[in-house]
């Protein structure tokens, strides 16, 4: 458990910020559940690691 935690906190760390994805405002953030499918590569965890970075940052400062 201790490496996924590591594995994603470094993830976390490399997530490049200064690309907005169009469908982010698309998104109903306050759903229990959302699907996001699409093909590899085209930025959905990427969508989702600066989502969880900005509200962090946001709720922590």
């Amino acid at each position: 458990m201790k490496q996924l935690f590591l594995a994603f906190y470094r993830k976390l760390e490399e997530t490049d910020m200064r690309i907005e994805r169009y469908l982010k405002s698309q998104i109903d953030w306050n759903n229990r559940l959302t699907a996001i499918t699409g093909a590899r590569g085209t930025g959905k965890t990427t969508m989702l690691l600066r989502h969880y970075k900005n509200h962090t940052a946001k709720q922590y400062s």
